[in-house]
């Protein structure tokens, strides 16, 4: 996996370096988010996320960073960033942990999914009868994953209330 994250960092590189020989100034990149959480993922066993695979996430952002200074040391701005990376996989963990103003956690379990398949299908899967062969949550709202890979929209309304400190920077 290094050398995968690797090599889609050094493609990542030639393609930032042919957007900005078009003209474009400001290039916002996402890291990844901690990828051992997803509930694809998820270790239901003992409750926790994957240390290996957000071993993984964070290995690829750490390149990713040192793509980011290097572009940007090549570029020669130095009072402006060229290229910023976003920083999904903090902002996933501060999303996580958020609590309601009465200190009730706001998603009761982060690492579950809201919609799941049935039968060994997945999430959203309808047979040639016309079943859907998928459950859904009572309460979408409380869940932070709606399938094995995707936040839900109160997911992403979490992360982007971790990330938005950081977004008036990029502008």
């Amino acid at each position: 996996m290094p050398d995968f994250s690797e090599s889609i960092v050094k493609q990542l590189v030639i393609s930032l370096k042919r957007i900005h020989s078009l003209g474009v100034r400001k290039v916002v990149v996402s890291g990844l988010e901690p990828v051992g959480c997803l509930p694809a993922i998820y270790e239901t066993s003992d409750q926790s996320c994957s240390k290996t695979f957000n071993d993984l996430s964070k290995y690829h952002n750490s390149i990713l960073k040192r793509a980011e200074s290097k572009l940007n040391n090549e570029i020669g701005c130095p009072h402006k960033s060229v290229f910023r990376i976003l920083d999904l996989y903090k902002a996933f963990m501060s999303a996580f942990k958020q609590k309601h103003q009465d200190g009730r956690s706001k998603f009761e379990k982060p690492f579950e999914s809201c919609c799941v398949g049935v039968n060994g299908y997945l999430c959203g899967y309808v047979d040639e009868k016309g079943v859907k062969q998928y459950s859904v949550c009572e309460d979408p709202e409380s869940s932070f994953f709606r399938d094995l890979l995707h936040p839900t929209q109160s997911g992403w309304r979490a992360v982007y209330s971790a990330l938005k400190p950081s977004l008036y920077p990029l502008i």
